[in-house]
């Protein structure tokens, strides 16, 4: 797949909103040194993949810039920190979380972010077709409380009327 990063604009055919300079400066060196060894492909996968994670995870606050954009920012109307955020950069809060997300799916692969109790694809294959499974997880939460610190960092860009999409429950007997 082909990486198009957002700059700002609300591209329609953004797909991340980091690129390579934005892992080497948020990703500790131990895990930009394993990045670093993937294949282009895999690498533009993989923040690919956290981008949407982000993107999809939150209801962020604010508006989007334009119809047309292929991410959920640029946004207008967002107040953080008790300063109005320009409408034509991304956050630096969220290429760090995009950045935390790269780490997690390198360390658990790409189907880290399900929902628990349900399979996850511990290997795939596109041709000709191949899904391995790991074995459902059985907890007493909904999502693991490990992403707490995706919360904390977007922390002041989303709505948490519910708590955030990747906080835990806790289960008491």
């Amino acid at each position: 797949m082909r990486l198009l990063v957002e700059t700002g604009e609300g591209l329609p055919e953004a797909n991340s909103y980091i690129d390579i300079t934005d892992i080497e400066n948020y990703l500790p060196s131990s895990v930009y040194n394993n990045f670093n060894s993937l294949t282009t492909d895999e690498q533009f996968d993989r923040m690919i993949i956290a981008s949407f994670f982000i993107d999809y995870s939150f209801n962020w606050l604010g508006k989007i810039k334009t119809l047309e954009q292929g991410l959920s920012f640029p946004r207008t109307d967002i107040i953080f920190q008790g300063h109005e955020l320009p409408n034509n950069v991304i956050p630096k809060q969220i290429k760090k979380a995009c950045a935390m997300a790269v780490n997690l799916i390198m360390q658990f692969g790409i189907g880290v972010f399900k929902k628990t109790n349900e399979a996850q694809v511990k290997k795939e294959k596109l041709g000709p077709l191949e899904t391995e499974y790991f074995e459902a997880i059985k907890a007493n939460y909904q999502y693991s409380s490990e992403y707490s610190d995706l919360n904390n960092i977007l922390r002041g860009l989303f709505f948490r009327p519910t708590g955030g999409v990747l906080t835990a429950e806790v289960a008491r007997r």
